[in-house]
């Protein structure tokens, strides 16, 4: 079971990357890909999406921009941009 501990914009590869794959198991009763979501206060996995991913009712939402889904907000990288 993938999980992404970081950033918006690893969650963001790391959906991108679920949703390309076929349930699993391929089995009778297949499953799709379950992602482990973090959930606990990260500013830059909160805030650095304009849009951020959010889990809501067990289900992820995959980011449908271009690239890996997600438009950064550069004032978030500024703020926490170490010189």
């Amino acid at each position: 079971m993938p999980h992404a501990w970081g950033s918006a914009i690893g969650l963001a590869a790391t959906v991108q990357f679920l949703a390309a794959l076929p349930d699993q198991p391929p089995a009778f009763r297949p499953m799709p890909p379950m992602l482990e979501f973090e959930q606990t206060p990260n500013p830059l996995r909160d805030h650095l999406a304009q849009e951020p991913i959010e889990q809501k009712k067990g289900i992820v939402k995959v980011p449908t921009g271009p690239g890996l889904g997600i438009e950064i907000d550069r004032e978030v990288l500024k703020k926490y941009k170490v010189a």
